[in-house]
């Protein structure tokens, strides 16, 4: 079966009861000359229609709920006690269409959000000996087994390289753009996919337990919630229900016409305030997924539209997290700072050290390094080893924790010869981020556990006002936007640290970066940076903002064209028939306009 014969065919059994419905209304119409029968189609028509309607009805009345729903009701009641039963069979027939048109413009809202699950392969292959493989369901894989990814498929669990060296593709969860090189015992991640030759993995987790599972959760966590202007459409729903019936008393008692009532109802029912905000948050949610980032649910979308602060952490948020060799002072001329670096490269190639990482860095990936002898290292003190006979150290700077000196070691003690000065450096993105939103009015506050000197020196990097709070510890934060938020502001966090959980947990609207899926930071958020770059938060921000923008406009739009319609109908301008179609074609509008806020927008620069 083809896409597009699949296509037609879900299409259709999704609309099988407007279908009967229309089918219906056709025998009514065409059996016109006998009345009995004719009514009895279009009985069946309203009831089919209608049932739905009545169950919701009753439940929200038990419930204590005031929606929408009366309306549509005293609509079809009207016409039946009229004798109206094409009306009121029109009346089923848009009911039920605009029904299904919601669930249809919802499902294509959520097209890039089911891709995450359209990937995920069924069934994978199991090496069970050196020589034997097996194809068994994913849900079977257990921590410790053999898979044989082959060149193209999803590495389904998380797990390590057992041999040699794979080309990984992680773009889909990392938005690293090249393939990434893996050597024999590194990690592979769930989600990712192999691009190069066949390679075989052993498994550290089930699916269950993985971090594209945990994606793939807050994804379908996302699509349960309610959206938040569902609830401001309930509260506009007491009003616009008054002024219907306030308009069809009206109408009544200076005309006398129910004829005028009917089609006042009719072109109230249903009303596009029910149908816009789920379509559009939905679609807001479906646009954040194509830029990696995962809105746990939907009111998290309406907050951070309307923040007024944002609290930001520093390290790893504004800055890269990671420590950055930006000056090599000479203390003696015993030694070139190139020929140092190299040296120094060459001994913290053995250490764990992040200073050691940022000298590898410096030194140039893929140099040659020395092979230093009889290697030793102090934790917290330095590493130090022989290259010909002369003895070298790498060790603390007594003066500065963000550097380290190069020494020279013999009897006669240790010459410092260079010392490197390293940085937290700022992300690329982090300026033009942070200008973006201090443009729409967004009060800033820089929180770190850092020194102020160093707190000030990135906020004159990022050239916007911003209130630093410095040497801060994990509850200081949370006191801090517990404090904001006392003061009436609406509050953002963004973090990226399981130091920042508590604070994300207390913001109105939490975003966490979060390049490895699971972590406190990102259990504690309500929406997940699926990457590091800074320029995510402000398309989380622009998505936010023209969802809530996409909602609000097809809602007052649509209830604009309704009362519209409402007053020609009360004027006597508008039958009921001509009134029906009329709000049918309302609603489609509605309904299309809302699909609008599926569509990721270009974000203009400031």
């Amino acid at each position: 079966m083809t896409g597009t014969n699949f296509s037609c065919m879900t299409i259709f059994f999704g609309f099988w009861k407007p279908l009967c419905i229309l089918l219906a209304l056709g025998l009514g119409l065409w059996t016109a000359q006998n009345t009995a029968l004719s009514v009895t189609f279009f009985g069946f028509a309203m009831i089919l229609g209608g049932y739905q309607l009545v169950y919701d009805m009753a439940q929200s009345i038990l419930k204590r709920q005031f929606v929408l729903d009366y309306i549509a009701f005293a609509a079809m009641l009207t016409a039946a006690l009229m004798g109206e039963w094409l009306v009121g069979s029109i009346i089923a027939l848009m009911l039920s269409t605009g029904e299904q048109l919601e669930a249809y413009g919802e499902q294509k809202a959520k097209g890039a959000l089911s891709h995450l699950l359209s990937r995920i392969p069924h069934q994978v292959t199991v090496r069970t000996d050196t020589t034997t493989t097996v194809r068994m369901p994913l849900d079977a894989v257990e921590d410790g087994m053999i898979l044989v990814i082959k060149k193209g498929e999803m590495i389904p669990v998380d797990g390590a390289l057992l041999e040699g060296q794979a080309l990984i593709d992680e773009a889909s969860v990392t938005g690293e753009a090249m393939p990434v090189e893996r050597q024999a015992g590194g990690l592979l991640r769930a989600g990712t996919v192999n691009v190069g030759e066949t390679i075989l993995m052993q498994a550290s987790s089930s699916f269950q337990t993985s971090s594209y599972a945990h994606l793939v959760h807050l994804v379908a966590e996302s699509q349960e919630q309610k959206a938040p202007l569902v609830r401001l459409a309930d509260q506009y729903s007491t009003a616009f229900t008054g002024i219907t019936f306030l308009l069809c008393l009206v109408t009544y008692f200076a005309t006398g016409d129910m004829v005028r009532v009917l089609a006042v109802l009719v072109l109230a029912t249903p009303c596009p305030l029910i149908i816009a905000a789920p379509i559009a948050f939905i679609g807001g949610i479906n646009a954040a997924a194509k830029k990696r980032i995962i809105a746990k649910h939907p009111a998290s979308l309406e907050v951070l539209a309307r923040i007024s602060d944002l609290v930001v952490d520093k390290t790893g948020t504004i800055t890269l997290g990671v420590p950055t060799l930006v000056r090599t002072e000479v203390l003696h001329t015993l030694l070139p700072a190139k020929v140092g670096l190299r040296i120094a490269a060459s001994l913290e190639q053995f250490s764990l050290h992040p200073f050691a990482k940022a000298l590898l860095a410096a030194n140039g990936d893929g140099a040659v390094l020395l092979a230093p002898t009889d290697i030793h290292e102090e934790i917290g003190a330095g590493i130090e080893g022989t290259f010909n006979e002369m003895r070298y150290r790498v060790q603390k700077t007594p003066s500065s924790h963000m550097a380290v000196d190069l020494c020279r070691v013999d009897e006669k003690g240790t010459l410092p010869l260079l010392r490197f000065h390293f940085e937290d450096t700022m992300k690329s993105t982090s300026k033009s981020t942070l200008g973006h939103l201090f443009h729409h009015k967004v009060h800033m506050h820089m929180l770190t556990g850092d020194k102020e000197a160093t707190a000030k020196h990135v906020a004159a990097d990022v050239g916007i006002p911003l209130n630093i709070v410095s040497e801060t510890t994990p509850e200081m934060k949370r006191t801090y936007l517990r404090e904001l938020k006392a003061s009436g502001h609406t509050v953002g966090m963004v973090g990226d640290g399981i130091n920042d959980a508590p604070a994300l947990a207390e913001a109105d609207v939490s975003l966490a970066f979060s390049p490895e899926e699971q972590t406190a930071a990102t259990d504690a958020s309500d929406i997940v940076l699926l990457g590091s770059g800074m320029n995510m938060l402000a398309d989380a921000y622009h998505i936010a903002r023209r969802t809530v923008r996409v909602a609000k406009q097809a809602m007052l739009w649509g209830i604009g064209l309704s009362i519209a319609g409402m007053l020609g109908a009360a004027l006597g301008h508008i039958p009921p028939l001509y009134g029906s179609l009329l709000q049918e074609s309302i609603d489609v509008g509605v309904i299309l306009y809302a699909l609008r806020a599926s569509v990721a927008p270009k974000r203009k620069e400031v």
